[in-house]
C-alpha cells in the first residue's frame, strides 16, 4: 500500500459498475487537484484500497452484487474521516431514507434527470475535506470543529427535504385513495357501527398525514407556513385519539389542563411535535417493561398545559426577547417514566442524526427544537434512568392579543351570538339570518378561534352557534373545549342529524338545544331567541 506522506496525491475512488459518470467526475475533481479512481463492483474497490489511499468516496448504487449501502458502510469502516457520497437513483429508490445512517460526514444524493449531482458531489467532499483539514488543525490547537460538522449536518438535512419533496405528489395519491375508501366504507357501514371510530382515526391520520406532506413542500419550495391562533389544550386532546393508538397497551394517559391564551404558530408542525414527543415517551416505557424482565409494570404518559413565566436562568440561556416576554408563555410538559436518560445522552439528544434507537433516524427531537424555535419558543428536559423523562415546551402567546380583545370588548355592547361553522358559504347565510336580530354576531372558521374569542369575552356572548362536522365524537370534543371554558353559556348545534341521534350531547349537558338542517331563517331566529331567554343571558 502505497505511504501516507504530506503532499501525496489525492485521490477520490468512484465505484459504479456503468461508468457513465466517469469522465463527468474526473473533470470536475481534477480541477480541483484531486486524481479520479474507478472500480466497478465492491471488490474492485477492496482490491483498490489495498493499493491507494483515499481522500473520499462516491459510490453510485448500480451495483449488480449488493447494494451501494452496504459499500458505503464498507468504505466508512475502513476510514472513518474520509467524506462519502452515496448516490441513488430517485425512479429506482432501492435504498429506505431511514436505512442510511453513515456518520457526520456521509451524504445522501437522489440522481434525476433535473438535479446535477455530480456538481452536488463535488461540492459536498470539498466542503468536508475542508472540514477534516481543519479539524487537524485545529486538534493541535486545542479547538473544537463541531461547527463545521453541524454545516455538514444542515446540508444533510436538506437533502432530507429535497427528497421529501420529490416523494410528495405520490405520497398524497396515496393518502387520497386511503381517504376515498375510508370513506366509502363508512357510508357502507353505517353510521351506528362499532367500526366507524376506527375508520374516523384512519380518516384523521391520512388528513394529518396530507397535511405534513403539504408543510414539507412548502418548506422545500422556501414558502412560508399559515399562522393561526391555537388553543393547546383542544389541540391536544384531538390528537389524543390518534396517540393512544400508536402507545402500548400497559400505557396508560392523564392530562391536567389549566386555562391558557392561545399561541401562534402552524398547526400541522405543532401536531408534529406533540405526536414526536409522545411516541418517543411510548417508546421509552416500552423499553423499560421489556427491561423489567416482564415484572408488573405501568406506564404513565402525563401531558399538562399551563400558563408560564421563564425564568430568569431560561430567558439567558434561549435568548428570549423582551417582545415575547411581553407577550406572556404557555408550557406544554409532556412526562413519562420509562427508562430515562443520563446527562450524557441529555447534551446530544436534539443533535441531527443522533438516536438511542436501533431503527431510529435521528431527526424526531431536531425537527421538534427546530419547530419550537420556529414558533418563537424554546424546550427544556430533565431526566433521570429509571425514574423517567420531562420535556417542557414553552410558546409564546398570540401576539397582539390581548390588544385587539380590547377594542373587541368595546364593540361587544350589545349581547353577542358566537357563530362557529367551518364552510364559508354558510357563515355568510347565518349572519344574514342574523342580522335583524337584537344580537351582535362574532363569526369564526373553526373551534380554535372560537375559543380565542370566547375564553375573553365570554361575559359578553349570550349564546354560541356550531355545525356539527365530522363524526359524533369529535363534535362532543369541540363541544367540551367550549364547555370547559364556561359551563352556563348556552350552546345550539346546527346539524343533519335527528333528536335521537343527538341524544348523548344533550345527557352529557354538552348542547342546550338544536335546529335541524336545512332550516328557515324564522326556525333559527326563534330557537336563539328562546334559549337566551330561558338561559336569562338575554
Amino acid at each position: 500500500m502505497e505511504s501516507a506522506k504530506a503532499g501525496a496525491i489525492r485521490r477520490v475512488l468512484i465505484t459504479e459498475n456503468s461508468g457513465s459518470s466517469l469522465v463527468a467526475f474526473a473533470e470536475v475533481f481534477n480541477g480541483s487537484g484531486i486524481k479520479v479512481e474507478h472500480s466497478r463492483s465492491a471488490e474492485e474497490s477492496r482490491h483498490l484500497l489495498r493499493e491507494l489511499n483515499f481522500c473520499a468516496y462516491i459510490v453510485v448504487d448500480d451495483l449488480e452484487n449488493g447494494s451501494g449501502l452496504d459499500l458505503v458502510r464498507e468504505l466508512h469502516r475502513h476510514d472513518d474521516a474520509a467524506p462519502i457520497v452515496l448516490v441513488a437513483d430517485i425512479t429506482r429508490r432501492r435504498i429506505p431514507l431511514e436505512e442510511v445512517s453513515i456518520g457526520w460526514n456521509g451524504c445522501y444524493i437522489l440522481r434525476d434527470k433535473q438535479s446535477n449531482f455530480i456538481q452536488s458531489a463535488h461540492s459536498w467532499i470539498m466542503h468536508a475535506l475542508q472540514v477534516v483539514e481543519q479539524e487537524r488543525d485545529t486538534s493541535r490547537r486545542g479547538s473544537d470543529s463541531s461547527e463545521n460538522r453541524e454545516l455538514l449536518r444542515s446540508q444533510r438535512l436538506e437533502s432530507v427535504g429535497m427528497l421529501a419533496s420529490g416523494i410528495a405528489h405520490d405520497f398524497n395519491n396515496i393518502l387520497m385513495a386511503i381517504l376515498g375508501n375510508a370513506s366509502i366504507a363508512k357510508d357502507k357501514i353505517g353510521r351506528d357501527h362499532e367500526a366507524q371510530r376506527f375508520l374516523n382515526i384512519i380518516e384523521q391520520c391520512a388528513e394529518r398525514a396530507s397535511a405534513l406532506s403539504t408543510s414539507l413542500m412548502r418548506y422545500a419550495r422556501g414558502e412560508k407556513s399559515d399562522w393561526i391562533p391555537i388553543y393547546l389544550p383542544d389541540h391536544v386532546d384531538e390528537l389524543l385519539n390518534i396517540i393512544s393508538t400508536g402507545l402500548p397497551g400497559h400505557v396508560m394517559i392523564e392530562k391536567e389542563f389549566e386555562k391558557v391564551q392561545p399561541v401562534e404558530g402552524d398547526a400541522t408542525k405543532l401536531q408534529q411535535v406533540i405526536m414526536n414527543l409522545c411516541l418517543n415517551a411510548g417508546d421509552a416505557m416500552n423499553e423499560r417493561k421489556v427491561r423489567s424482565g416482564g415484572q408488573s409494570y405501568m406506564g404513565v404518559l402525563s401531558i399538562g398545559i399551563h400558563p408560564a413565566e421563564p425564568s430568569q436562568q431560561q430567558i439567558s440561556q434561549h435568548a428570549v426577547d423582551e417582545q415575547r416576554l411581553s407577550r406572556g408563555f404557555v408550557r406544554m410538559d409532556i412526562s413519562d417514566n420509562g427508562i430515562g436518560m443520563n446527562q450524557n445522552t441529555l447534551q446530544t439528544i436534539f443533535r441531527p442524526f443522533f438516536t438511542t434507537k436501533k431503527s431510529g433516524r435521528g431527526l424526531g427531537l431536531s425537527s421538534v427544537q427546530g419547530i419550537i424555535e420556529e414558533q418563537g419558543g424554546f424546550i427544556d428536559v430533565v431526566s433521570e434512568p429509571g425514574v423517567g423523562t420531562t420535556f417542557s415546551v414553552y410558546l409564546p402567546c398570540c401576539e397582539n392579543f390581548r390588544d385587539e380583545d380590547s377594542l373587541l370588548s368595546e364593540m361587544l355592547s350589545e349581547p353577542a351570538v358566537l357563530v362557529v361553522e367551518s364552510d364559508e358559504e354558510m357563515r355568510r347565510l347565518l349572519a344574514l339570518n342574523l342580522q335583524n336580530t337584537d344580537y351582535q354576531v362574532l363569526l369564526v372558521a373553526n373551534v380554535d378561534e372560537a375559543l380565542a374569542v370566547f375564553l375573553e369575552h365570554q361575559s359578553q356572548i349570550s349564546l354560541i352557534l356550531i355545525g356539527l362536522a365530522g363524526s359524533l365524537m369529535q363534535s362532543s370534543r369541540d363541544l367540551e373545549s367550549l364547555r370547559r371554558v364556561n359551563e352556563s353559556t348556552p350552546i345550539v348545534v346546527t346539524t343533519e342529524l335527528e333528536r335521537e341521534e343527538l341524544q348523548p350531547l344533550f345527557e352529557a349537558e354538552l348542547a342546550t338545544d338544536y335546529v335541524h338542517q336545512p332550516f328557515k331563517p324564522d326556525v333559527l331566529v326563534r330557537v336563539i331567541r328562546d334559549v337566551i331567554r330561558r338561559s336569562g343571558r338575554g
